[in-house]
């Protein structure tokens, strides 16, 4: 895979045992690391599940995740609606006649031999990574949620580990595994319709963490961890979602993260806050643990994309007096935080390689037109031709640049064609430029 790093650099990464860990994936190496040799349910020598999932997150002061349906917002809900779980192709079971996928997934308790109070402890665990739509056939996720045979080299049954790689040939999109109703199944989804799951086509960039060997020391040189993938087909009735093409996220500023804690179904974690900002990263203070890898990282006031969610502190410890294992805990201002890699580390390669089309809404300046052009394309029941009146939507950007869209025909009266002006905040683009909302709930289509 392009710009992966060799197996000595994916060791080093594991023995040197920095903050920024990366962010499991999948739940068994997480359980053999983090339990200190605990018994697991799931085999933790043979796959790259266990190679991708050195990642955990941690609760910082209250447990802060929700439901889906709990959301704040129908702006939480929307955009939860554009998120994903990773999952290996053979842990879901295809059924023609139905036209859909189920599974056949442990409980999250169960596979992470977690104390029964635990929170969520009976919901399934299904997945190693999130991810979430950018295109509506593409999907932006973590770069070490993917692995390849130079990752097995390390394993001790490199044999077994070859053949349960998590690299695109074997990894499925499922969308809506989440609790979309207060009355859903409080365990998840057990089955999914074939239209809320995706093939991956095609890895088209894949960048993981980079060390460099200095004397006897590897150092990181490089801390961006992300993924393109190109889906099977595009998907239906999902809106790409909005990223921050304008100013970086500040300490202090108010995100919100959603994604799969652990493989479970999808959780939206509020009230969390950049902490600090590097060069290639932020870290947050938000509640979120392993399989939380790949995970939009929103801002709370414009709902676009700051980063994806790639590194974390541990997730569990056990507790004292049991032979189980609790969420671990940090207070709000406590430990390193949660790694996040910042879009704008990404941007020029989805602009210049994919061509993702959106607005920049936040680069418009002043007012905002909708003016219509006359013209005679237009028949009435006699076939012959009317007045007709094209929208077109005039705007400036903040550098001056003039900037006007034309719409489709539209056959209406003339008193339908007057100019009015509104802010921008008073409309919104779809991301491939092909209709527009105003305020009012009028659509105009290309």
């Amino acid at each position: 895979m392009e710009n992966r790093t060799n197996s000595l650099i994916f060791v080093m990464s594991v023995v040197v045992g920095l903050s920024g860990m990366l962010l499991g994936c999948s739940q068994d190496l997480a359980t053999e690391k983090e339990r200190s040799g605990a018994n697991s349910s799931s085999s933790t020598s043979s796959g790259t599940k266990s190679i991708d999932n050195q990642i955990s997150h941690v609760i910082y002061g209250e447990d802060d995740r929700k439901e889906i349906y709990e959301a704040p917002s129908e702006e939480h809900k929307e955009v939860a609606r554009s998120t994903a779980i990773l999952v290996q192709d053979q842990d879901l079971t295809y059924d023609s006649t139905t036209m859909t996928y189920s599974h056949d997934s442990m409980t999250f308790g169960e596979s992470q031999l977690l104390c029964s109070d635990v929170r969520f402890y009976e919901q399934y665990s299904l997945g190693y990574c999130s991810g979430f739509l950018i295109a509506p056939d593409l999907v932006l996720t973590a770069g070490h949620c993917f692995s390849d045979e130079e990752d097995c080299l390390s394993s001790a049954n490199y044999a077994s580990c070859v053949q349960n790689l998590n690299n695109c040939d074997n990894t499925r999109f499922v969308f809506d595994f989440a609790l979309l109703q207060s009355e859903s199944d409080s365990q998840g989804p057990k089955s999914f319709p074939e239209s809320d799951v995706y093939k991956c086509k095609e890895l088209l960039y894949d960048k993981d963490v980079e060390y460099a060997q200095i004397g006897k020391q590897w150092i990181e040189t490089s801390s961006s961890d992300f993924a393109i993938v190109r889906l099977d087909r595009s998907v239906e009735n999902r809106s790409p979602l909005k990223l921050n093409r304008a100013e970086e996220a500040k300490v202090k500023d108010e995100v919100f993260v959603v994604g799969h804690p652990s493989g479970i179904p999808s959780k939206i974690t509020d009230n969390a806050e950049v902490r600090s900002v590097g060069s290639e990263i932020y870290y947050l203070n938000s509640d979120t643990y392993g399989g939380n890898s790949g995970s939009a990282v929103f801002s709370e006031g414009t709902f676009r994309v700051e980063g994806i969610l790639v590194s974390g502190e541990t997730d569990f410890a056990q507790k004292p007096g049991f032979a189980c294992y609790v969420s671990n805990r940090c207070e709000e201002d406590g430990c390193t935080g949660e790694g996040v890699t910042k879009i704008q580390q990404i941007l020029s390669h989805i602009s210049d390689e994919f061509d993702l089309a959106e607005p920049d809404f936040d680069e418009i300046d002043g007012r905002v037109y909708f003016e219509y052009e006359e013209g005679y394309k237009c028949k009435n029941s006699k076939g012959r031709k009317i007045k007709s009146y094209k929208s077109k939507i005039k705007f400036v950007t903040k550098n001056g640049e003039p900037k006007t869209i034309f719409f489709g025909d539209k056959c209406q009266s003339s008193k339908d064609k007057q100019s009015e002006s509104f802010n921008s905040e008073d409309f919104d683009f779809s991301n491939d430029l092909s209709s527009v909302t105003y305020r009012d709930g009028r659509v105009f289509e290309k």
